[in-house]
């Protein structure tokens, strides 16, 4: 709607005539507003731009918006330079500075989102991102979403005592013991371990990951009183076993895993062991890795300062100075090349903190830092930004 909004500003507005409008700020960094930068950089000229996303409050609701000045019309049509002032409201302080608007783009992808950095912060950015490969393009592959199930009510339980289940609403639940597996939410994840806690979910597949054939008798029974709700799902339609769960692939047990909760105001992950069954739900992401080596480095990386102050840049605002971090956003980070000369050095962090002897941030820092092969002094600009 935002980006229709805007589509029609520009063309009632004269030749060369200015509008100022008022939207979300998620329009110059999600990948949806892709179209929206499009227009206002190859058709207009973006006079300035406003980030009042981390500012104090200005509206009752949760809202994170932005201001943009667009004179209808490109500058060079005009013999103009298409220059653009930025500005990135604080708590206490605004920050401006000016730049080519082709400048803010991540890299020259269509629909790449933009980053809304002051010149050093910039630099230290694109340090970082010179000195990795993305995450996405590296072993790991992909970011997964965790499983979903489309009906909570179903399929999510807890234990009261060692002979006593509950749904979320409280109504007792008599199911098979060998269906429950244990579950990880976003909020159970913290940095280097995920909180246990008395909440399972009635796992309805087999050890092949697909769905069962038939359900022991009393799942089965169970289910059926959610039958209906269960068909209506949006993921359920074509599938011939109404009981499924869906995007199961990130609850493999057979290797090692790293999980993330997919908000939070720094990214916290946590390895889960090779045979540990745990499922992360939707308010997860994770991914399999080859060695547990591989997932305490992974996991050192992405709970470093360094981590928190790169993604910032380019995660989604949600409010209270928390981020998304999304599968998409994930796959960007980049992580240090070579990874096999760095992870047994980075591994040893995350035995330790796994271990229950943590590092601090500046320790954490200076070993994560040195892994991407630079100095402090090369990213120190980005994390100053990121603690502004």
């Amino acid at each position: 709607l935002a980006g229709l909004f805007v589509e029609r500003s520009l063309a009632v507005a004269a030749p060369n005539g200015i509008v100022a409008l008022l939207v979300p700020a998620k329009l110059w960094r999600s990948l949806a507003g892709g179209g929206v930068r499009s227009l206002v950089t190859g058709a207009h000229q973006l006079l300035s731009l406003e980030d009042w996303s981390d500012a104090p409050s200005l509206f009752d609701a949760a809202v994170y918006p932005s201001l943009a000045i667009v004179r209808r019309g490109t500058a060079e049509s005009r013999g103009a330079v298409p220059e653009t002032t930025v500005t990135v409201h604080g708590a206490r302080v605004a920050v401006t500075w000016a730049v080519h608007v082709r400048e803010l783009e991540l890299d020259s992808s269509p629909g790449a989102p933009w980053l809304l950095l002051p010149p050093q912060a910039r630099r230290a950015f694109d340090a970082v991102r010179s000195a990795g490969t993305p995450f996405g393009g590296s072993q790991f592959g992909a970011p997964m979403l965790g499983v979903k199930c489309g009906c909570n009510g179903a399929f999510l339980v807890k234990v009261r005592d060692a002979n006593l289940l509950s749904s979320e609403n409280g109504i007792v639940v008599d199911v098979e013991p060998d269906v429950l597996r244990p579950l990880v939410r976003g909020e159970h994840v913290t940095r280097w371990r995920v909180e246990p806690t008395c909440e399972r979910i009635i796992w309805t597949h087999g050890a092949n990951g697909l769905p069962l054939d038939r359900l022991p008798m009393r799942t089965e029974r169970w289910l059926r009183s959610w039958r209906r709700r269960l068909l209506a799902r949006s993921d359920a339609r074509g599938s011939a076993r109404w009981w499924s769960l869906f995007r199961t692939e990130a609850a493999a047990h057979e290797s090692p895993r790293v999980v993330w909760a997919d908000f939070g105001r720094a990214p916290t992950a946590a390895v889960l062991d090779a045979g540990d069954c745990a499922v992360p739900l939707n308010t997860c992401y994770a991914v399999r890795c080859v060695t547990r080596c591989d997932a305490l480095a992974l996991a050192a990386v992405l709970n470093s300062p360094l981590a928190a102050a790169w993604l910032a840049a380019v995660a989604e605002p949600a409010r209270g100075g928390y981020r998304r971090y999304l599968g998409w956003t994930l796959a960007l980070l980049p992580l240090p090349t070579p990874w096999e000369r760095v992870r047994d050095q980075l591994a040893a962090v995350g035995e330790r903190a796994c271990n229950g002897d943590p590092p601090s941030d500046a320790e954490l820092l200076e070993v994560v830092v040195r892994a991407y092969g630079l100095r402090m002094a090369a990213v120190g600009p980005l994390l100053d930004w990121s603690l502004r």
